[in-house]
């Protein structure tokens, strides 16, 4: 099947995080589709540039825009419509990742001949926690809802995105809930730390969603009753610098908490290897694929009910807490330590691999593009 994606968020280049959970699905399609791959992302140059690449998953272009409010109206417009006619007699299927705004420019399309288009929304703009539907304007929340319900068929990444859509009268009765792609590792190693028992953390590090803040003060407090303990936290952001200097602030920087900064996706099962056991304290989560990828490794871990992760976190694999409830993370640290050795590692392994497989992933995909 010819496929022309349409991804309103997607890495710019290598070593960006934005947008990788779509990618990653893309490689996962690609296996057995024909894709074409399209992104529009503004930039402060005033000149227009297109980033093309060919990869083992299919063709991707990248356009640059300036970043002015007409501009990127017209861009959004007219690409959309260039790209499908450069290639419309081998084109099957339009699939949409993340709808807002591009689902607002899509429709054109069909006057130029496109029969079916498919969305995979991501987007927590539709939840209560992000309000970002919510705030939005009637008419324009009306032509949204209405764009929403003429797509052919829809999926989304966990059950409480669906909930919450659904509960916005945004989504047909027949959506299906299609998960993020997770690493699954080749081989297990074992590298952890002797001396010490050590956390983990990847995010992007956005303090409002991902409450890095509250999970030091819950580290901090931890260490009080166990200084063996350390905390690695991975990733980067708009909020490293603030939050390095709060850790220093509490005389944790560099020896209790470590930064460890973006890590490139070829090396992250070297990464969760070299650790314990992960946390999450995120405020919400549509998903959290870091936290589940920590699972694939054979990490047990500590999540907050931020959403996603408690669809796929029991009791056997690791411990959910309150968001924002820096006591019970506190005690959910301590109680991993103690308690580490009763957690499986393979048990964990194969649990996350019957439900989170590449092939299942595939037939999901197969099951959108057929309806």
């Amino acid at each position: 099947m010819n496929i022309l994606v349409w991804a309103a968020w997607y890495p710019k280049d290598e070593n960006s995080y934005n947008g990788i959970f779509i990618k990653k699905h893309l490689q996962i399609i690609g296996q057995k589709h024909h894709l074409q791959i399209l992104h529009i992302t503004k930039h402060q140059s005033f000149s227009f540039k297109v980033k093309q690449k060919n990869t083992d998953y299919g063709l991707e272009r990248i356009y640059f825009i300036p970043d002015f409010k007409l501009i990127s109206f017209f861009s959004y417009l007219f690409i959309p419509i260039y790209e499908y006619l450069s290639i419309k007699s081998k084109i099957d299927v339009l699939h949409l990742h993340c709808s807002y705004p591009i689902i607002l420019f899509a429709f054109p399309l069909k006057l130029f001949g496109l029969k079916k288009m498919v969305l995979t929304e991501h987007w927590s703009g539709y939840t209560t926690y992000d309000g970002a539907y919510d705030r939005m304007p009637p008419i324009l929340k009306f032509i949204l809802k209405k764009r929403l319900s003429s797509l052919s068929a829809v999926s989304v990444v966990s059950q409480v995105l669906k909930n919450e859509m659904q509960k916005r009268n945004l989504l047909p009765e027949k959506t299906l809930i299609i998960p993020n792609v997770i690493k699954m590792p080749i081989i297990f190693k074992d590298n952890k730390p002797k001396e010490y028992f050590s956390f983990i953390t990847i995010c992007t590090l956005e303090d409002k969603t991902k409450n890095i803040t509250g999970m030091i003060d819950a580290f901090n407090d931890a260490i009080i009753f166990n200084n063996q303990i350390k905390l690695t936290i991975y990733g980067d952001g708009i909020d490293e610098n603030k939050l390095k200097n709060y850790a220093k602030s509490l005389g944790l920087l560099n020896s209790y908490i470590y930064f460890g900064g973006y890590i490139p996706n070829e090396k992250i099962s070297e990464i969760y290897y070299n650790h314990h056991a992960f946390i999450s304290f995120s405020n919400y989560e549509t998903f959290s694929i870091s936290t589940a990828e920590a699972l694939t490794h054979g990490l047990p871990v500590i999540a907050s009910k931020s959403g996603g992760p408690q669809e796929y976190i029991n009791s056997k694999c690791g411990i959910l807490v309150e968001p924002q409830n820096i006591n019970q993370l506190t005690e959910a640290i301590l109680y991993m330590v103690t308690n580490y050795k009763k957690y499986d590692i393979k048990e964990i392994q194969s649990y996350m691999l019957s439900k989170f497989s590449n092939q299942f992933i595939l037939g999901s995909f197969d099951t959108l593009y057929n309806d």
